[in-house]
């Protein structure tokens, strides 16, 4: 393959490899991908979540033997990072960096009240989100498996955002979010640990 093929990656929601497979180092230009682990059973267990500006592919340049497993979770573009000019000192430095601030990202993602998670995500998201045509959101099922839960209960926190005007035209695929109020949004007393029970007032803006 060229250099001017390599150049750029487009990547389709669902579009999955494995780290090994990049052969290269990329910049993730817009979209978002899910990184997680490929255990011994198939299943995939989340690592993080590259966003636009992360870099992709470097555990594999570093020499690290890991079975990491990387999907679109946004319409995705990955463009590939010029080597010569980029020391590799520098881009284990930018990449250790990121993988600190990401880590802290996954624990709001991972813990809490599942309509917290499903908050924090979308939050998470927000830019990515931003920069593409139509404003498009990660699949119900996919919100399902990043925040840990089912795709059931994820559809009622999405349901009830919408009620509330914090997600509005929720469509296949695509919907507008009120950035502002759903960043102020609190919980009100009585919300489940679980999420399964939304309450009216299950979100309150402050």
């Amino acid at each position: 393959m060229s250099g001017d093929e390599r150049a750029a990656l487009n990547l389709g929601v669902g579009f999955a490899m494995s780290v090994s497979q990049i052969q290269s180092i990329w910049r993730l230009e817009s979209g978002a991908m899910r990184v997680g682990n490929l255990r011994e059973d198939g299943e995939v267990e989340l690592v993080s979540i590259a966003l636009p500006g992360d870099l992709v592919g470097v555990e594999y340049w570093a020499g690290e033997q890991v079975a990491l497993h990387a999907s679109a979770v946004l319409p995705t573009r990955l463009v590939a990072v010029d080597m010569s000019s980029m020391p590799m000192e520098a881009v284990l430095r930018e990449a250790l960096l990121t993988a600190r601030r990401r880590c802290l990202e996954i624990v709001s993602v991972r813990s809490g009240p599942v309509a917290e998670r499903v908050r924090s995500l979308l939050l998470l998201l927000a830019d990515a989100m931003g920069a593409l045509p139509g404003k498009a959101l990660p699949s119900i099922k996919e919100t399902a498996e990043l925040v840990g839960s089912t795709p059931e209960t994820v559809s009622r926190v999405l349901s009830h955002l919408k009620q509330l005007q914090l997600l509005v035209d929720r469509r296949r695929g695509k919907g507008a979010l009120d950035i502002d109020l759903l960043r102020d949004a609190r919980f009100a007393e009585g919300m489940t640990s679980s999420g399964v029970r939304l309450q009216p007032n299950a979100f309150q803006t402050m």
